[in-house]
Order: C-alpha cells, then sequence, then structure tokens
C-alpha cells in the first residue's frame, strides 16, 4: 500500500467518525445541555456501565486469540485501565462513584439490574464480534476512540456546568479517559493502517469500524426510546417493575431531585400531551389549557408556545425570535426558558382577566352582578358505580339508569356548553366508564374544542378502551386511589381487586400517552399513608395529584365518626404536601385541599357560587356544586327542559348566592369577601341549618366554637362500622 492509499484509507476512517460516532445523538446534546432528568441521567449511567463492565472481557477475549506477544503486552493495559490493580481501581471503579455521585448503589449498578434489553443485546453482540472476527476487524473496531477525547471534553464542561452532583470526583472516569484514549487509539490505528493493505481488508476494517459506531449508537436509541420519546421502558429497566433501585427511587443524587429537568439554551422541548392552545370564541381569546388550569395568553405568548415544536433548541428558537423581531437574542432565550407549561395555574389577580362577551337581557345585566361565562362543567354521566367508598360525594338518593340521560342528549349538553365558553369537562360520576358510550361522548366534547377529563375508579376500563379514548380525543385522566395497597385500598373503597385495576390502568394511560393525575381523597383510615400516596404517583408517572380532605357531604356525611381526621393528623398531612412540594418541584403538581374544619377560614368553594363552574346530574339537573341540592329552598332547573345558557345566567338557584347581596353583615364587611366569597353554602346549610349563614368553619363565625367541639369528638377513636355508599 503506497503513502498516498495509507492517508486515503486513514481520512476514510476519519470519515465514519464524522458521520456516524455517537456524539451527535439527540440524547448526548440533552446530557451535555442539561436537559436530562434525574432518571434519565441515572439511566445513562445504568446503561453505559453494563458497556463499560464488558470491555475488559472484550479485551481478555482478544488476547486469547492473540500469538504476538508485544502485542499483548501493549493490548493488556486497556484491561488494567479498566479493571484496575490489586490496590487501584481503574475506570470500573471510577465509573462506579459516578453511579454513587448520581445516587445509584454501586451494587445496584454492578449487578446489571435495570440494563435495558437493547443495550445488553448491542454490548454483547460488540464483545462477541471481537471474540470471533479476525484480528484486523477487531482492532478496527476499536477505532472509535478516535473520536472520544472530543467527546469527554464537551461531557465534563456540560456536566459541570448544568449538574449539581459533578464534581473531579464524579467525573474522574472521563478525566483519565482523555489520557488513556490517545495512547491506545495510537497503537490500534497503527495497527489497522500497518495490516489493512489490500482493498478487501479496508473495507473489511471499515465496515468494523461502522459496526462499533452502530454499537454505540444503539445505546442512546435504547435510552431515547425509553426515557425520552415514546417513553415506554421495558420490563426490567430502571423504572419499571423488576428494574428500579430502591436506593434511586427514594433518595436524589447530589443537588438532584427526583426528575426536574434543566431547562438550557441546548435543551429541546415542547408541549406535552395534555397541554394545548385553545382559541376561545366566547371570550375572545387564545387560552392555554392543562390539567385544572386554564390561562389567558397574549400574542407573544402564543407566539412563544407555537415554537416549542420539539425540533429546534432554545437557542435555535432565540436566534430566530431575535432574527425576526430584532430583539436580543439572550433576552428571547429568556423568554422561552420562563415559559414553562409546568408552571401553569388558575388565573388569580395579576393575570390577564378572561373578559366576558356573553350578550343577555338588558334586566338582567341590571339587576345582577356581572356574570362570567363558566370555564369549567361537570358532567355526572351515571351514579352506577363498582365501588362503594364510604366519602362518596354523590347524593343519598342515587339516579337509576332509565334516568339518565341518553347519547344524544349528553352530546347536545355539551354543545350548549362550548357555545356557552365552558373550557374544561369533566366526565365524572359515579363510575363514567359503567356508561358504554364513554368513548362516543369524549369523542363529540373533543370534536366541540372541550377539553376532555375523566375521572375514574378504573374499574370498567381495558387497555383497548383506553386505546380508543386515546383516539378519541382525550386530554387527561384522574384516578382515583384509596390506598397504597390492596389490603387499604380495597377496604375502603368496598371493592376487592380494584387497586391492582387502577394500578394497571395507570400503565394503561401510560402507554396511550395519556396525561395522569391521581385524586387521593383523605381522611381519618388513610391520612398517615399521604407520603407514600405522593410517591405512588411518582413511580405511576402521574404529572399531577389531588390531595383532598374528605368533605363532609353526601355519603362521608353519614361517615363522620369514622373519616373525620384527627388535627395531629391533619398538621402532619399540611407538612408532607409542603416538604413533597419542595422536594418534586418541576416534577409533580401537588394541590391539597385542606380539612375544612380544622381551618381558620373557609375556602372558596366552587371558586364561588356561580361564578366559575356549574355540575350535570345524570338526570340533566343543573347545579352550582354537586351538593346543592341539599340546600331544601332551592329548586334546580333541567336542561330537558330548559338551555344551559338561561339557566346559567337567569335561574334563580343560580343566582341565590351570587354577587354579596345575599351575604349577612358579618361575611359583608370582612375583608376576605372577595377571597373565599362567604366560603362553603352547602357547609352553612349542613352545620348551621341555613344557607345564607357565615360558613360555621369561618373563625369568626358563632357556631365555630360549637363546631370546634364536635370536631374534637368525632375525631376520637371509634368502633363504628363504616357505612358504604348504596349498600345502606
Amino acid at each position: 500500500m503506497t503513502a498516498t492509499d495509507r492517508q486515503a484509507f486513514h481520512a476514510r476512517l476519519l470519515e465514519i467518525g464524522k458521520e456516524r460516532y455517537h456524539d451527535k445523538h439527540p440524547f448526548h446534546a440533552m446530557l451535555h445541555g442539561g436537559g436530562c432528568t434525574t432518571t434519565q441521567v441515572r439511566a445513562w449511567v445504568i446503561n453505559r456501565y453494563y458497556y463499560q463492565s464488558r470491555i475488559p472481557m472484550k479485551d481478555a477475549a482478544f488476547l486469547s486469540r492473540c500469538d504476538d506477544p508485544d502485542m499483548r503486552r501493549a493490548w493488556r493495559s486497556r484491561i488494567e485501565d479498566h479493571d484496575g490493580g490489586v490496590e487501584e481501581g481503574g475506570g470500573i471503579r471510577r465509573w462506579l462513584r459516578l453511579a454513587e455521585a448520581v445516587g445509584l448503589d454501586p451494587a445496584y449498578v454492578g449487578s446489571a439490574r435495570g440494563v435495558l434489553p437493547s443495550t445488553r443485546f448491542a454490548v454483547d453482540a460488540y464483545v462477541s464480534f471481537v471474540r470471533e472476527k479476525p484480528l484486523l476487524e477487531a482492532v478496527a473496531s476499536s477505532l472509535t476512540e478516535l473520536f472520544a477525547p472530543k467527546i469527554h471534553s464537551e461531557r465534563i464542561a456540560g456536566l459541570l456546568e448544568h449538574y449539581a452532583f459533578a464534581d473531579d470526583a464524579a467525573l474522574a472516569y472521563f478525566r483519565q479517559r482523555l489520557a488513556e484514549a490517545p495512547r491506545d487509539v495510537e497503537f490500534g490505528l497503527a495497527y489497522v493502517l500497518d495490516h489493512a493493505d489490500t482493498r478487501e481488508k479496508q473495507d473489511a476494517a471499515a465496515q468494523a469500524l461502522t459496526f462499533k459506531t452502530d454499537v454505540l449508537w444503539a445505546q442512546l436509541d435504547a435510552l431515547y426510546s425509553a426515557y425520552v420519546t415514546p417513553g415506554r421502558i421495558p420490563p426490567g429497566g430502571l423504572g419499571r417493575p423488576g428494574g428500579g433501585d430502591p436506593r434511586a427511587e427514594s433518595a436524589g443524587g447530589r443537588g438532584m431531585t427526583a426528575d426536574a429537568p434543566v431547562i438550557s439554551g441546548s435543551s429541546v422541548v415542547k408541549l406535552a400531551r395534555g397541554v394545548r392552545l385553545h382559541e376561545d370564541p366566547v371570550r375572545g381569546q387564545t387560552v392555554l389549557l392543562a390539567p385544572e388550569r386554564a390561562m389567558a395568553v397574549d400574542d407573544i405568548a402564543v407566539a412563544i408556545v407555537q415554537a416549542l415544536d420539539g425540533e429546534r433548541n432554545l437557542d435555535r428558537i432565540a436566534a430566530d425570535f431575535a432574527e425576526k423581531f430584532d430583539a436580543p437574542r439572550r433576552r428571547d432565550r429568556r423568554g422561552c426558558q420562563d415559559f414553562r407549561p409546568g408552571a401553569l395555574r388558575p388565573p388569580h389577580a395579576g393575570d390577564r382577566p378572561m373578559s366576558d362577551t356573553i350578550a343577555r337581557p338588558a334586566e338582567t345585566a341590571r339587576t345582577l352582578p356581572r356574570i362570567l361565562p363558566p370555564m369549567a362543567m361537570l358532567a355526572e354521566l351515571t351514579h352506577r358505580c363498582p365501588l362503594a367508598c364510604p366519602y362518596c360525594s354523590n347524593p343519598i338518593a342515587l339516579t337509576q339508569a332509565k334516568e339518565e340521560l341518553s347519547t344524544e342528549e349528553w352530546t347536545g349538553v355539551f354543545a350548549q356548553a362550548a357555545d356557552l365558553g365552558v373550557l374544561h369537562l369533566h366526565l365524572s360520576g359515579g363510575e363514567p366508564a359503567a356508561r358504554r358510550d364513554l368513548v362516543e361522548l369524549t369523542q363529540a366534547a373533543s370534536s366541540l374544542g372541550l377539553y376532555t377529563n375523566l375521572i375514574t375508579s378504573g374499574v370498567g376500563l381495558t387497555e383497548a378502551r383506553m386505546n380508543s379514548l386515546a383516539d378519541a380525543g382525550l386530554d387527561h385522566i384522574q384516578l382515583s386511589i384509596q390506598g397504597v395497597s390492596p389490603e387499604s385500598a380495597d377496604r375502603i373503597g368496598g371493592y376487592k381487586g380494584g387497586y391492582e385495576r387502577k394500578m394497571a390502568v395507570a400503565g394503561w394511560a401510560a402507554d396511550a400517552a395519556i396525561p395522569l393525575t391521581l385524586n387521593a381523597v383523605c381522611h381519618r383510615q388513610n391520612m398517615g399513608e399521604i407520603d407514600e400516596m405522593i410517591e405512588l404517583a411518582i413511580r405511576l408517572k402521574a404529572r399531577r395529584i389531588e390531595v383532598a380532605t374528605v368533605q363532609f357531604h353526601g355519603w362521608a356525611e353519614r361517615n363522620k365518626e369514622v373519616l373525620m381526621p384527627t388535627r395531629e393528623q391533619v398538621e402532619c398531612a399540611t407538612r408532607s404536601v409542603a416538604e413533597a412540594r419542595e422536594k418534586y418541584q418541576g416534577i409533580l403538581v401537588i394541590d391539597y385541599v385542606p380539612a375544612d374544619y380544622y381551618s381558620k377560614y373557609p375556602k372558596a368553594c366552587m371558586g364561588g357560587w356561580g361564578r366559575v363552574g356549574l355540575n350535570i346530574t345524570p338526570s340533566g339537573r343543573v347545579l352550582p356544586c354537586h351538593a346543592a341540592e341539599t340546600i331544601p329552598s332551592l329548586s334546580f332547573e333541567n336542561v330537558r327542559e330548559n338551555s344551559l345558557s338561561s339557566i346559567w345566567y337567569e335561574s334563580n338557584a343560580f343566582n341565590a348566592y351570587r354577587g354579596e347581596d345575599w351575604m349577612p353583615e358579618l361575611c359583608r364587611s370582612c375583608e376576605r369577601k372577595k377571597v373565599d366569597f362567604g366560603g362553603c353554602r352547602c357547609q352553612a346549610m349542613a352545620l348551621a341549618g341555613d344557607a345564607s349563614a357565615t360558613d360555621p368553619v369561618c373563625i369568626r363565625s358563632p357556631l365555630r366554637d360549637r363546631l370546634t367541639l364536635e370536631v374534637e369528638q368525632l375525631s376520637a377513636p371509634s368502633v363504628v362500622p363504616m357505612n358504604y355508599r348504596g349498600r345502606a
């Protein structure tokens, strides 16, 4: 082979790396740019360890076939580099220091549990290749070290900049390889250039190097598929049963929370499923919809959201914005980074208001407070339910199946709701899956632009039905949990096998890419499990958990002696939620409904009577809240007889407690009247016998002392059995 041929062959090898080396993989861009979550970093460490641990085995296989003692002496340093000597640990031990830094148990990592099947297959194929192929091809496959120093330098800089765990000890492996790799590749490259002296041998060597780049790329493809998109972790992988490191499940690495991503200029982001823009013709605004959230957005925010296409990184988007709007690139990137869907919340003072453009009769406008269109509607599709929860908010007198609105009637109600300005549609029950037309109803609502949220126990759903709901456009699912074990959950829910079905449903929702919220109704029987409920939400990949203390309406009112939490439980629950919010900030949204009876002031029930939402019963009655029928002085109109719009704006029931005129002087003169709107009218009815009274929960109510005494008595130990829904 002439010098010219040798140079051309060398250039050919370098071109393979230029085109195919894994430094160009999007997972590495995320990792080095600070865009990986803790789970993604840990998964990379675990899977890359499997590759590192097999390198000395690969080299030992190579040496066993090598007749040349000089070559064996030169090659065996590779084994020592990774395995180390008797006293000093090598690269494998240094890699385990990295594992420890990110919160993994070194023994767990060394066990190769949690390694993805595709990683194992690719790495084992590489070991077999070196064991079986001619020595020239085996050596040529190692020449990816030609390109390694660059990626090690980028990795050190990126990890130091973006991750708190990165220090000298954690990054020792990469620093050491900066010296070892050039030495190794110098010998290997000379050998290949010397021995690939025919066209056929050069082709074989080039193919061997290509094979090795495929091995490296395949490992990152496996990580990206399992932990980025579509996010389907195969059995045994970290985050799936049988694959998780118990230590990693409960502990973060240094400065790391469970899965909080670091957003940087190299991050490639897009709106997750379950968060979307919606043109609201009723209010004449664009709104951003997410589970239990709606936020009005201006034209700049819309442009930013639309730019988050999942293809361009934030630096690229900022550059495009700077060019389009002649603005400083740095400021544009800051704006993109600050606009995070995870920070969505209900509108409050300071947000751009959602304007009211609904026309209504002049006399109504003169005599009533300004009425905004409703933002949410709860559709109780049925009262049928296989569970028998003792805290169920359904009325004692349950609606029979023959009284329920038909498919056509519900579809018509949804159309009226959309025209009225409803943004969020909550499909509830009972158990909505008891309706055979659930998919059809979901599709009808989705076609109207309504944000659809299924509130379910999970019983009655199947994997096929979940996929059909996803295809129908279901935006979000809320799955109830009664406890964190089959024993507690099934006892409270009164349904054997309910817990296991819920776990299956959560998995099906994840596989169908439907965002998941866990609904945890808490009371004396399960309040000690709140920490575990939040951890369960993390394991099930929920984006949100609602920790809601039981409201004593419906069946819960009959079970006060069994369900009333103690003051100690309530205080502990409040601390747990506060700590979890800090721990999982940016990972899990935790909504908390504290215990009314232990609060100083009442909550703004339903955001105020007839202000934000409305409920439709299975038979079509329209209510300001789910317990409104407990107020005997009110009568409620039915969508079978009147339009939803006329009921919302004009009915006596909805206008009964709007504004301030109805308030007793104690509330009307209070500075909190626009904060809690007088509290819960149904609670006032239940505790004071007068729906117009100050909510007895309020510290200023004359009935508060009596309520405090009652709560102390009810929270005392009791042997009264639970009164299960529908079984009394």
